[in-house]
């Protein structure tokens, strides 16, 4: 709120300066500064030309704009994508050194009553079993 107050007294200071300016010239029948202001005029003009053509060009911004964005955000899903992919490598080496299973290698077993059971069922899959009633 400062600064627009800020900005509409020096606006309004300007204006009742050249107004003020305005008043003095028409006192004493002549200009001041003749080369400065026929300078800022031009200036004042290429000025007004210069946003003309920025406001043709603006009226594309948005579609420009979208892809813009779009892209981008294609390419920051792409590397999360990847920068998710490598933290499941990792999270997945991590647990295999952590694991006590780590290189397992199936041995026989050494309870006996386990052995039976295995030895049973292989039985039990190689032939038919009956039952009898």
């Amino acid at each position: 709120m400062a600064a627009l107050t800020a900005v509409f007294s020096a606006t309004l200071l300007g204006i009742t300066g050249l107004f003020g300016l305005r008043m003095w010239e028409v006192k004493r029948g002549g200009r001041v500064w003749e080369k400065i202001r026929s300078r800022a005029d031009e200036l004042a003009r290429f000025l007004k030309y210069a946003l003309q053509r920025f406001g043709s060009q603006m009226r594309r911004f948005p579609s420009l704009l979208l892809l813009i964005t779009r892209y981008f955000i294609h390419l920051g899903a792409k590397a999360f994508a990847r920068f998710a992919r490598k933290m499941e490598e990792s999270a997945h080496q991590i647990a295999d050194r952590m694991s006590h299973k780590h290189r397992f290698q199936r041995r026989e077993s050494q309870s006996q009553f386990l052995k039976d059971v295995a030895e049973h069922k292989n039985g039990l899959s190689g032939g038919k079993v009956v039952d009898s009633v």
